[in-house]
């Protein structure tokens, strides 16, 4: 039955021995999200989209609301009365794990920080593919126990897992950080060197679904300069701002350079490093054999220590159905988490 009130939605708290989730989020992430046969075990009890929201105490139907999205009808078409205001919305439901799959708007980062601050201080638990919250101040989610209830596996395209658990080691011994954050140029930097022309590279990056919702943000690198100045505010406790980076544009790359080293057995890759010093991105020539020449369908983090020491994490959240996953895992985790406590 969905739950519906001229009013909004009457506060109630799902029962039964099921996890409970609240979805945020009906784009591609949020669809291939719900659409999970692993969410048989967890039980569905809102689905938010910008229309309102879709509520019932017994379950609801994932992989059906994902259907009907995809052919246009939003949640309130599909029978959501709840509240368009998902803060509103979120209050009101009281389900244990809240799933935020919203679009990041960086202009609304300090919007999207307190909605998920507000969230974890009521005690749920929240896994983000999200960028904004994290982005804004990632020192605030290590207040309390606010980084145990949550998850930013699927943000840092499926390595965040890796680094929360070992953060602490991490942020004791860092000197520098390296990383290819950026699946969507790897996959036009293959596509070309392939043989592609431009516009057939980026038509089968979006075929592949790693465009941003603004596609502009992978092409003017602001994409791997927000995952880069998360990561390292997040270990070494500063405030850079992404803004203030110099940032390299895909389109003033040249695409006969990118061909001509790969006939070499070179290829090309936007890295990305930090330090305490501070950071930056450029495309970089690299030998095929590189721990950085990753193919496009992974991204990598590295976190290099004193000497030689190195660790190294690579995520396959790549795409919605990757993000998608990189979510569930998160949740598996934190469940995981609670229950041995």
């Amino acid at each position: 039955m969905n739950h519906q009130d001229p009013h909004g939605l009457d506060a109630f708290c799902c029962s039964g021995s099921s996890p409970t989730l609240s979805l945020l989020g009906l784009g591609k992430v949020g669809r291939a999200f719900v659409a999970l046969p692993d969410l048989q075990d967890w039980r569905l009890c809102s689905v938010s989209d910008r229309s309102g929201t879709l509520c019932d105490q017994k379950g609801l139907d994932g992989p059906h609301i994902s259907a009907a999205k995809i052919v246009g009808r939003s949640v309130a078409a599909q029978g959501g009365g709840g509240p368009r205001e998902p803060d509103l919305a979120l209050s009101l439901i009281e389900a244990e794990y809240v799933v935020d799959c919203t679009d990041t708007h960086l202009d609304s980062c300090d919007e999207s920080l307190a909605r998920s601050l507000a969230i974890l201080d009521r005690g749920q638990c929240l896994v983000s593919a999200a960028k904004s919250a994290l982005l804004a101040d990632p020192q605030a989610f290590l207040v309390g126990d606010r980084l145990a209830r949550y998850g930013f596996n699927a943000v840092l395209g499926g390595t965040g897992l890796d680094l929360k658990r070992e953060l602490t080691v991490i942020q004791q011994g860092c000197t520098e950080i390296v990383a290819v954050p950026n699946a969507c140029t790897g996959s036009l930097i293959q596509s070309i060197e392939e043989g592609l022309d431009r516009d057939a590279a980026f038509a089968l990056a979006r075929e592949r679904e790693l465009l941003e919702a603004d596609p502009e943000q992978d092409i003017d690198a602001r994409d791997a300069a927000i995952k880069i100045t998360m990561v390292a505010n997040l270990v070494y406790g500063t405030r850079v701002d992404w803004r203030e980076l110099e940032r390299p544009h895909f389109n003033e790359l040249d695409l006969d350079l990118l061909t001509w080293r790969r006939e070499q057995g070179k290829t090309t890759r936007l890295v990305c490093r930090a330090d305490r010093e501070g950071v930056r991105l450029a495309y970089e020539e690299l030998d095929l054999g590189s721990t950085l020449a990753i193919p496009w369908t992974r991204v990598l983090y590295g976190y290099h220590e004193c000497g030689s020491s190195r660790r190294i994490m690579v995520g396959k959240g790549v795409g919605a159905e990757g993000t998608a996953r990189a979510l569930f895992a998160d949740l598996n985790d934190i469940r995981q988490g609670r229950e041995k406590a």
